[in-house]
């Protein structure tokens, strides 16, 4: 088992630790520890018992501005299955937004392999910038990306049938807009 928790020191410190179960022992594993970025969800690859990947949905700083502005990031991790350790050196950011406050926080895989991630407003308040309407943001979104088919450089490639992939201006990773705060999300694995 694999649960995310957040320690208030002097420094906000998010923690992913896991459960290792022996016969009559039970003992708990960090398995990474971030500093200044809180963890809001994560969800393991389809392959997780071939390739170890795990995938997290934190929200922080920008670098070098301080806790003013910040964003949401979805990274990928390789996690040692044997130890249920995360390798720092293994994180690649897989797509990130700028976002002060109400962050979503959900990442899942559907069962047609494709990585859902759920995004908010990006405000603390009233969405003023009304970012549940538009299409040319990130903001206020479930976004489903291909992450085993990276784009060149985009280490994630468009599905052609995400719904708004052929409208101008529109972000192509949308496949679902109006959303305030979309802290969950789950596949039904019989249904998808």
């Amino acid at each position: 088992m694999l649960y995310a928790d957040h320690r208030e020191t002097k420094d906000v410190v998010s923690v992913l630790s896991a459960f290792a179960a022996k016969p009559g022992v039970t003992t708990q594993i960090e398995s990474l520890s971030l500093t200044n970025r809180l963890i809001y969800g994560f969800c393991f690859h389809p392959k997780f018992t071939d390739n170890g990947f795990v995938y997290l949905h934190t929200s922080g700083p920008r670098r070098g501005e301080g806790a003013k502005n910040k964003n949401c990031r979805v990274s990928r991790w390789t996690m040692d299955r044997r130890a249920l350790k995360i390798d720092h050196s293994s994180r690649l950011n897989i797509i990130q937004w700028d976002s002060n406050g109400h962050d979503g926080g959900g990442v899942v895989f559907g069962n047609d392999g494709m990585l859902y991630i759920t995004t908010g407003d990006g405000t603390s308040d009233s969405d003023v910038n009304v970012t549940g309407q538009r299409i040319d943001l990130l903001l206020s979104k479930v976004l489903r990306i291909d992450v085993d088919r990276p784009r060149g450089k985009v280490p994630y490639s468009i599905p052609p049938d995400n719904p708004f992939i052929k409208t101008p201006k529109a972000r192509p990773e949308t496949w679902a807009h109006g959303f305030r705060n979309p802290w969950r999300i789950t596949a039904d694995r019989k249904t998808g």
